[in-house]
């Protein structure tokens, strides 16, 4: 998996897991996988504002995810979203 977002890190593109996991969890899922960065103890909510902002400084914005516990709020919000 580190081979992989070295390569996304190569094309220019910055990768951060956001997670509800506690932040000590996180941290190491972060490190073993080797992404940019990592928010932890993230709602959905939370999850949905990191995007919008990074969204406001003109990034474009992937989501991967199983989308248990996020998908039917994001579809509620990103729905009524301009």
């Amino acid at each position: 998996m580190h081979a992989r977002f070295a390569e996304l890190r190569r094309m220019g593109i910055r990768t951060v897991m956001i997670t509800g996991d506690n932040p000590i969890t996180a941290k190491a899922i972060a490190a073993e996988a080797g992404v940019d960065d990592f928010v932890a103890e993230a709602t959905p909510e939370d999850k949905l504002a990191v995007i919008k902002e990074e969204q406001a400084h003109g990034r474009l914005v992937a989501m991967t995810g199983d989308g248990t516990n996020d998908a039917p709020r994001w579809q509620r919000r990103m729905s009524a979203s301009p």
